[in-house]
Order: C-alpha cells, then sequence, then structure tokens
C-alpha cells in the first residue's frame, strides 16, 4: 500500500508495515475512524492509524489517542493525506506523533521531526513507472497544471499513489508547488525544461517480452517497439510484429503458448510485450505513444532507428539531444 512503500523511502526498504489486529476490547468507533498498522522503526514497535475522516476534529483526535495509549497501544502515529499548516502546528504543539503525506512527519519516540518538504527526495536514479506514465501524459497532453485528484481520476490510481508520484516529479524538478492543501496544483515547468530533464529519468517500460503465435482476443494490444517505429515513420516493417499490453493482463495468457524470445528465431512468432504500465492509456490509432516509443529505442545502436526518433520527436517539438 502507498503508506508502506512512504516509509520504505524514509526509513529504509527493510521495514516492513503489518495489519494491526483489532483488539475485541476497542470502541468500536476506533474501527470506524482509522486503518491500523504496525512497523518496527528503530527497535520500537509504532502503530500507525490511518484517518479515514479528512475532516477530523482534532480536539477529538487528541483524546482518542489517549485512550489508544490507556489500551497499551505502542506508540501511536496518525497518518493523514493531506492536512493544513495550522493543523499540523497544533499537533506538533500537542506532541501527538503524525503523518502528513504530502508535507511533513514529526514522531518524537524516534527522534524524528522533518520540516516542511522545500523537494521530496526518494532514492531512485530513474521514473517508477507510474511517475513515468504521468510524466508523459503531462508531456504529450501539455497539461501546465495539475491536482492530486485530477491525476487520480485520469490514471484511475488512488489518491495517495497520485501523490506520491507529483511528488516524484517535484523530486526530479519538474513540477513546482502552488496553492496549499484542497487548492494544492503542481504546475510543469516551461516545456523545453521539462522534456530536457525529464528524459534522462525515462526507463524502458517493457518488463518481459514473449513470443506467441497469436493475440488473444480479449486482451488489448498496441503496436509498438519497431512496428509502431514503422508506422510512425519512413523506416521499413521489421521481421517481427511487435505488440504491448498491460501487465495486468498476464493472468489471461496461456503460459504454454509463451516462447521467451531470446530462444526463438523463427518469422511466424509475434512478440508480445509485457508492460509497467497500461499502454493504451495514451496510445492513439491502437499505436504506443511516441514518448514511450522513443523510451524504448532510445539506447539502440541502428543509426536509421536514432534518425526516425529525432524525426518523430521534432514533430512534437523536442529534440533527442
Amino acid at each position: 500500500m502507498e503508506l508502506g512503500r512512504y516509509i520504505k523511502e524514509v526509513f529504509g526498504e527493510d521495514i516492513v508495515l503489518e495489519t494491526f489486529h483489532f483488539k475485541a476490547e476497542f470502541p468500536l468507533f476506533l474501527e470506524r475512524n482509522f486503518q491500523f498498522y504496525v512497523a518496527e522503526i528503530q527497535s520500537l514497535k509504532l502503530t500507525f492509524l490511518v484517518c479515514k475522516n479528512i475532516n477530523y476534529n482534532f480536539r477529538e483526535l487528541e483524546k482518542h489517542v489517549n485512550l489508544l495509549k490507556s489500551y497499551s497501544v505502542p506508540y501511536p502515529v496518525i497518518v493523514f493525506q493531506n492536512i493544513g499548516k495550522e493543523r499540523r502546528n497544533w499537533l506538533i504543539q500537542h506532541r501527538i506523533a503524525f503523518i502528513d503525506m504530502n508535507r511533513q512527519m514529526y514522531i518524537p519516540y524516534v527522534g524524528l521531526q522533518i520540516e516542511e518538504f522545500k523537494t521530496y527526495l526518494p532514492s531512485r536514479l530513474y521514473f517508477s513507472s507510474i511517475a513515468q506514465l504521468a510524466y508523459i501524459y503531462l508531456l504529450i497532453k501539455k497539461q501546465e497544471t495539475i491536482s492530486v485528484k485530477g491525476l487520480s481520476q485520469f490514471l484511475s490510481i488512488p489518491l495517495m499513489t497520485a501523490s506520491r508520484v507529483l511528488r516524484e516529479l517535484l523530486s526530479f524538478q519538474l513540477v513546482t508547488v502552488i496553492g496549499e492543501n484542497t487548492r494544492k496544483f503542481y504546475q510543469c515547468i516551461p516545456w523545453d525544461e521539462f522534456w530536457r530533464r525529464g528524459k534522462k529519468y525515462l526507463i524502458s517500460p517493457v518488463l518481459k517480452s514473449y513470443c506467441i503465435k497469436t493475440l488473444p482476443n480479449e486482451i488489448p494490444a498496441y503496436l509498438s517497439n519497431e512496428s509502431a517505429l514503422s508506422c510512425k515513420s519512413m523506416i521499413g516493417n521489421p521481421r517481427y510484429e511487435f505488440y504491448a499490453i498491460s501487465r495486468k493482463y498476464i493472468e489471461l495468457l496461456d503460459q504454454k503458448q509463451l516462447i521467451d524470445q531470446s530462444l526463438l528465431d523463427l518469422n511466424d512468432y509475434i512478440i508480445i510485450e509485457i508492460w509497467k504500465y497500461d499502454p493504451g492509456i495514451l496510445a492513439h490509432s491502437n499505436i504506443i505513444d511516441q514518448i514511450s516509443l522513443y523510451a524504448q529505442l532510445k539506447d539502440s545502436k541502428d543509426p536509421r532507428i536514432k534518425l526516425e526518433l529525432d524525426t518523430i520527436l521534432k514533430e512534437m517539438g523536442l529534440c533527442m539531444d
């Protein structure tokens, strides 16, 4: 879940977040208002309470925290998606441990207080797959500003995931923050710079490639790789046809019919690529988007492919180098 990934990014990959088993003697209103999880951090077992109500009464919140302590709940930490600066200050003044997934965390149990982030600094050298999809979406659509809710709706992802994605783009200095709380938006930097900075973080969207005789009719598939390049440029058709599908459809494939691409040298097969994100979200006319195509082929040694990629990018007002 989103909280688990967030904690790993802050405290380390070895942290394990587990579901907290609700005790029978706990008041039912606590279960209605929170989701409970536990994790051991710096030799302390912390209890994370994900707040279900965005309009929580903070005076009641203090009473609930004290009630949990009376039931010997170890080191409670309240988790919010997004709270205002005044409320964050109020929590700190009352020494209530919390995590604001957008801005700040305050956990005095482990001596940790992180001031309001000017940038979010995840430990990665390239885009995560979902952040890459968001980056491509913003670039192709020329979407100058985006909210967490807007990104969540377009990509059909949870709000917390959308928030993490935008913080990732913020860490790469591709967007800036405008406003606060419910009026908070992320604004893209100028497009030339957005592309120049962002393209070096692009990864191939392909998780795994297989050869198969025919594509299952029930799985949405899109021309990709050199097949897509052939459709978008003057380059000839490749030896094989390439198709991209989302990894969410893996279970619909007959594993007995799949052959590892590296083991095959026949002309009557097609290559099916399992993608890390859904290629259909930004595909047009049954062909993958131009930026994902660039991410696939940018490291090719074939000068013809390089030339055609450059032509495609120039048509978008972009350049290879």
